[in-house]
């Protein structure tokens, strides 16, 4: 079996006959159509990601032209040397389909403060592929290194520390201008109180620019300027999604939105995935004994695993894992730098330190709390659907957006992670989460969306749902408030931020001036 030494003596390759490896140059994509992420891109964002490139690798069949079966003699032995606290993982692309690999046992000493990890790479398709994918014409594998010193205590928020928390100012369509401040005391707002805010609140392993970024292309940019036109402010809540479960979130969240200048504050939800957790957290577990002289309108729940989801139990993070990384990155628009970059960096860097943790860590589902939050029979999600005193009631505007993703025939990479995520999941999903979990709520009215443009249904959805409950359901007593704003409507007191029952919520599309019809 030929060998190579490459990684300047730090990789050693074993491999078949029949395949041809070698180094990845980094060239920039010169197609004007790019159909896949720039290699230089993603070396950058591993790098970003506290990640050492020990040396990209691709993988050929010898043949000039045409694929190879991937049978079970396909496969690599890898030997990576490591120095001092240093730990590895693989990273292999293969058409779109992107997978994390560990050791395949623990890291074997050399003396000199040396050790070697070793991986056995199979070039076969991973379960649930389409059966057209039984052939392989060239993989590409990043080999990795990263700093894994020993760490006291939980080990997840320490790997996850990279992450930015506090919120997002979105104050135009150019994400680039969206400007990170710690709460709403770093925002100019209307004097007088009561200001009108639209929340984002992003899902697991990602960020607001990450999530909803591209709202700023295509269909979503009329949206997103209607909206920053209407509300005083559009803001996103960016948070850790593994180290703290959704009610530390919430807690957070509300600490930032707890600031003297938007007491009587009227604040409008879109949450999407595990956000959907946070926001539910604030609304029904926080709000009802808090101070906070605000109120929850509308909240839109977009594929929240409101039920919980498989993918989040411990025996599936491996997988997990991959069909985020896989799915984040096949909805990276190649055609826009700046928004590639970002949700890029969003998947390797969110997922990235759930990977070194399960690579270098003694793993168990204590250790990530974030995580354990989502399993549809953990504590987290018992207690968060179990009614409890002054809790909202139904008849809340809040309404559930639900997918069972269909890719469509030219759509090659979504239909492979569609295929693996149908071999995961029970039943109709969205690649990530259940159907049946996204509309596990009582008090929520389901708007269901099916097939693979969720995303352009969404904006349509989320529109007109904010644009909702003009009649009854904009009236005072609807919105979810904190006690002490609570407690002020109750005096009947038309102090700052007390919406008479004919007061209308902030519509998007309306100008200030204009009136009802």
């Amino acid at each position: 079996m030929p060998v190579r030494t490459l990684g300047g003596g730090d990789l050693r390759v074993s491999f078949p006959s029949t395949l041809d490896v070698r180094e990845t140059t980094r060239t920039p994509t010169r197609s004007q159509t790019p159909t896949t992420i720039d290699q230089g891109v993603i070396e950058d964002v591993l790098h970003d990601s506290g990640f050492e490139l020990v040396e990209p690798l691709t993988i050929r069949p010898k043949q000039a032209r045409g694929p190879v079966a991937a049978d079970d003699s396909a496969k690599l032995d890898l030997e990576v040397t490591l120095r001092g606290d240093d730990a590895a993982v693989v990273l292999t692309d293969r058409d779109g389909y992107w997978s994390w690999h560990a050791p395949q046992r623990r890291p074997r000493a050399l003396g000199d403060d040396t050790a070697t990890a070793t991986f056995e790479l199979g070039l076969r398709p991973p379960g649930g592929a389409p059966a057209s994918r039984g052939l392989v014409d060239g993989v590409r594998a990043f080999v990795l290194r990263f700093g894994a010193p020993v760490i006291a205590g939980a080990a997840i928020k320490v790997l996850e520390e990279e992450v930015h928390e506090g919120l997002v100012h979105i104050t135009s369509t150019d994400p680039q201008s969206w400007a990170q401040v710690k709460s709403l005391s770093g925002i100019q707002l209307p004097e007088g109180g009561a200001p009108r805010i639209l929340l984002f609140v992003h899902g697991a392993f990602d960020s607001t620019v990450g999530a909803f970024g591209s709202l700023a292309r295509g269909p979503g940019k009329g949206f997103l300027e209607r909206a920053i036109a209407d509300y005083d402010a559009v803001v996103g809540f960016d948070h850790r999604t593994l180290s703290m479960d959704p009610l530390a979130n919430a807690r957070d969240l509300l600490a930032r939105l707890s600031v003297s200048r938007a007491d009587g504050a009227v604040v409008d939800v879109i949450c999407h995935s595990r956000g959907g957790l946070v926001t539910r957290s604030l609304v029904e577990r926080l709000l009802p004994a808090s101070r906070w002289r605000g109120s929850v309108n509308r909240i839109v729940f977009v594929g929240v695993p409101n039920g919980g989801t498989n993918l989040a139990e411990p025996d599936r993070w491996s997988r997990l894992v991959d069909v985020y990384t896989s799915l984040l990155l096949a909805s990276s628009p190649v055609d826009d730098i700046f928004l590639t970059r970002a949700i890029a960096g969003s998947a390797i860097k969110g997922v990235g330190a759930l990977v070194k943790y399960l690579a270098a860590y003694a793993a168990d589902d204590g250790g990530v709390p974030g995580l354990a939050a989502m399993e549809p029979d953990g504590d987290f999600i018992v207690d968060l659907n179990r009614h409890q005193p002054d809790q909202p009631e139904p008849g809340q505007p809040w309404f559930v957006i639900s997918s069972d993703f269909r890719a469509s025939a030219e759509q090659t990479k979504f239909k492979l992670i569609e295929g693996i995520a149908d071999n995961l999941l029970d039943g109709a999903n969205d690649l990530v989460v259940d159907k049946k979990s996204m509309a596990a709520r009582r008090r929520s009215r389901r708007v269901c969306q099916t097939g693979a443009r969720l995303r352009h249904q969404f904006v349509g959805l989320s529109h007109q749902l904010l644009l909702a409950g003009r009649g009854g359901g904009g009236h005072a007593g609807v919105a979810v408030r904190g006690r002490g704003h609570r407690a002020a409507q109750h005096s009947h007191r038309q102090g700052p931020g007390i919406r008479r029952p004919h007061d209308r919520s902030p519509q998007i599309g309306r100008r200030r001036d204009q009136p009802w019809v």
